[in-house]
């Protein structure tokens, strides 16, 4: 049929009559079925014992080739074997068992206590690597989200994806009133894939955890459980459209800054409807720089809209890579993809801006007490743990401030903790993994995250915070 047809073309074009259009994709000719009807049925007992039995051989296989090659390596020195061939392996892994791992891959790559800065390096790949879904499947999902015709709902629809994530994907629409839009497109099997993995890691990760006790001090139940809630609540859309409303209040005093408005009334829960924006991501540096942006402005900006969520605002964005930002024409930022976000409460909060102003002044006292507090170090353990912070407070003394990373130090203080077999709050822990992402993007950006730059900073956001409060008062 030639609707379907000019929709399959991969280009703006109009969606055809509703007519033209097979029943079950304009939902004309049935009721509208909710697009999570399926996903209350439980799951069946066979289906995540094959998963477990799936993900166990190809892990194994994966530790087994990686083993043999170092080994051979080792017997061979000219063998040719390129370095960093393992980490490279361990990704391919993670993309061939699915959404639910390469997400944990992506955490992993944000946590810099977890693994060594090469797997780091090599899982920052997995984003934005998925397959594009066919576009008849993008029409099913779209077709059984909404009552009415594709053709009312969106008068035209880019069937082409502008990007293509391991959950979901974006398109270019436009929508009855003549505003163009983004709409996300959630995998229609992700939901029932992604609640199998994690069953899976929630199986393994207790049995782990009590038998390899060199890993305890990670806490991997506590891990998984973070890292489940977080997947499935990146799995509802409507929730992400009240994630980026609550961020857009957030900002609201930053006037440089913005997020795209949600267009409620046509969002699912497998359906995202935002404001389309024009922009530059991040990740260009080569256009940034050809265009005459300062990157370094750039940089500065990203930091400050982070540390206004991170320690100012009870919903922060979790993974705020260069790829979730783009640069206007005017030099201000657009934040996108809101899926992945964090809660904290304002006693974590003010640990966290405690620890960092203790740091920049150089109280070794207040460092030691406010990790012990984070840690919840008891009686017994308090005093060791606080003199090895205390004597690494003392090592930064010999280095100019202006010098000291913030990814570094935090990365050692965890460092001293997890010695000390205590662990950090999951709240804390995702704040301090927004940072390294945020410097991470810093890096990208060519510009630096210094301890001396961050204070000053948020002791400033928080000075205008308090004065907007006391005149609303």
């Amino acid at each position: 049929m030639p609707g379907i047809a000019a929709r399959c073309a991969g280009h703006l074009h109009p969606l055809g009559p509703s007519g033209e259009v097979q029943p079950q994709l304009a939902g004309s000719s049935r009721p509208r079925l909710k697009s999570n009807d399926d996903r209350r049925a439980p799951h069946r007992v066979g289906r995540v014992l094959v998963r477990t039995v799936d993900v166990i051989v190809k892990v194994v296989l994966t530790l087994i080739a990686i083993g043999l090659s170092a080994l051979w390596t080792r017997l061979v020195p000219r063998t040719g074997q390129k370095s960093g061939w393992a980490p490279v392996r361990i990704r391919r892994m993670l993309e061939n068992l699915g959404p639910t791992f390469t997400k944990l891959g992506q955490l992993i790559a944000g946590r810099q206590e977890l693994v060594p800065a090469a797997y780091r390096a090599e899982l920052a790949h997995l984003r934005d690597q998925a397959t594009p879904l066919p576009p008849e499947v993008v029409l099913g999902v779209l077709g059984r989200a909404y009552v009415e015709p594709l053709d009312e709902v969106f008068p035209t629809l880019t069937l082409e994806p502008i990007a293509a994530g391991s959950i979901g994907q974006v398109h270019r629409a436009t929508i009855s009133d003549g505003r163009t839009v983004a709409v996300k497109v959630q995998r229609p099997d992700a939901y029932s894939l992604i609640e199998a993995d994690l069953a899976v890691l929630e199986a393994l990760a207790r049995p782990v955890h009590r038998l390899l006790p060199r890993l305890r001090r990670y806490d991997l139940p506590a891990l998984v459980d973070q890292f489940s809630a977080s997947l499935r609540e990146e799995l509802d859309y409507e929730l992400e459209a009240s994630h980026a409303a609550h961020i857009a209040a957030s900002l609201d005093r930053l006037d440089w800054v913005s997020v795209p408005v949600v267009i409620e009334p046509l969002c699912r829960r497998d359906v995202l409807v935002m404001e389309f924006v024009e922009g530059v991501p991040l990740t260009d540096v080569d256009r940034l720089t050809r265009l005459g942006y300062d990157r370094e402005l750039l940089g500065n900006e990203v930091l400050a809209v982070n540390l206004q969520l991170i320690l100012f605002s009870d919903v922060f964005h979790s993974d705020p890579h260069a790829g979730n930002y783009l640069a206007t024409t005017s030099g201000g930022l657009v934040m996108l993809d809101f899926g992945q976000t964090g809660h904290s409460d304002a006693t974590t909060r003010s640990e966290l801006l405690l620890l960092l102003t203790s740091l920049v002044a150089g109280d070794a006292a207040r460092v030691a007490d406010a990790v012990r507090s984070i840690s919840g170090a008891d009686a017994s353990g308090a005093v060791t743990l606080g003199e090895d912070v205390s004597g690494f407070v003392a090592t930064l003394s010999d280095s100019p401030l202006g010098s000291l990373r913030v990814g570094a130090v935090l990365h050692e203080l965890i460092r001293i903790v997890h010695c000390h077999n205590l662990t950090m709050p999951p709240e804390m822990t995702m704040l301090i993994k927004a940072l390294f992402e945020v410097e991470s993007t810093m890096e990208e950006l060519h510009a630096e995250l210094r301890l001396t730059d961050v204070v000053p900073l948020a002791l400033g956001l928080g000075a205008r915070d308090n004065a907007v409060a006391a005149q609303a008062a």
